[in-house]
């Protein structure tokens, strides 16, 4: 079995952790049910996590929070966003790739936006 998130307070955890370990202040973590969204960051650093993540593997989830947090450093999905993908997250690749497969066989959806 994969290893899954116990609660919404710890991916909130797991947020926090992550926002310390790039250097950038989280404001407000909230959980709720996103229908066109995996997650989303504000500029002033409020996140909205989609409350689906915690029925996906942890790993998964935590490639939507660190994609996110990333978001306060290089607003836009360009080659800087990506570089510092690469650098906290080595395999997002593959990571994003099963949140995709993950999308269209448990939820019947594709292309949810990160």
């Amino acid at each position: 079995m994969m290893d899954r998130w116990r609660d919404a307070e710890e991916m909130k955890w797991a947020a926090r952790h992550w926002a310390a370990r790039v250097g950038v202040k989280l404001g407000q973590i909230q959980v709720r049910n996103m229908s066109q969204k995996w997650a989303s960051m504000s500029t002033s650093g409020r996140l909205n996590l989609n409350s689906e993540l915690l029925e996906l593997p942890k790993d998964v989830g935590e490639f939507v929070i660190v994609h996110e947090v990333l978001h306060l450093i290089a607003p836009s999905h360009g080659p800087v966003f990506k570089s510092f993908l690469y650098a906290y997250l080595p395999n997002w690749p593959e990571r994003e790739k099963r949140l995709r497969e993950a999308e269209a066989s448990a939820f019947g959806k594709k292309n949810r936006v990160i």
